[in-house]
């Protein structure tokens, strides 16, 4: 389908009806720097979808059904930069790190979906990750989580400056970055970043 564009430089595939990613779908497009997949109805991206978008740099796929994203599914995104899946299903997120399938990732957006914890395996020069409105655990697994977010203020920041989507360029809006605990009970709304080490001291 894609065939003789490869210096097409950016495909918007947004507010569609997609409901896979199939494996070469975008072969041909090896020149691609962005590429809109949000608003769709994705739940399965398959072994090697983007495999021939060695160029990428930005991918959005935020506003899907996806539930879990393997680590094959980012075969070939070497020079992904930014990276937006808000508002999935995901349950799980590359369990052994991000830094080998996405090393040079520096923008991650992972707001509203239904995380309980996640791996903090981020390359160096990481310098957003959105976290908010995921139903964290707050034991011992999300130990390293909390040391991550204490320790890089800048990069897990409580708070946002954005555009609005759909807005005009110049409109901002202020979203609020927090990793609210959803359990266990004595810990039920308070801030991962917030509470205090000796809960921790277990671990």
């Amino acid at each position: 389908m894609f065939k003789g564009l490869s210096k097409l430089h950016s495909l918007h595939l947004d507010r569609g009806c997609l409901s896979r990613v199939t494996t070469l779908s975008f072969t041909g497009l090896s020149g691609l720097r962005r590429l809109f997949l949000q608003h769709n109805n994705i739940s399965v991206v398959d072994r090697h979808g983007f495999a021939d978008l060695v160029g990428l740099l930005g991918l959005d796929m935020s506003f899907n059904k996806l539930e879990t994203l393997v680590n094959h599914a980012f075969y070939g995104l070497k020079n992904l930069e930014y990276l937006l899946l808000s508002n999935n299903l995901f349950r799980h997120f590359l369990q052994d790190g991000t830094k080998q399938h996405l090393p040079k990732v520096r923008y991650l957006d992972l707001r509203d979906n239904a995380l309980a914890t996640i791996t903090p395996d981020f390359p160096e020069h990481m310098e957003k990750l959105l976290l908010s409105g995921n139903p964290w655990k707050c034991d011992c697994h999300s130990l390293p989580l909390q040391n991550y977010s204490v320790r890089s203020p800048l990069v897990v920041p409580r708070q946002v400056e954005t555009h609005a989507e759909g807005e005009e360029p110049d409109r901002t809006v202020t979203i609020y970055n927090s990793i609210t605990c959803s359990s266990p009970p004595n810990l039920l709304g308070q801030d991962l970043r917030d509470i205090a080490k000796e809960l921790f001291v277990n671990c």
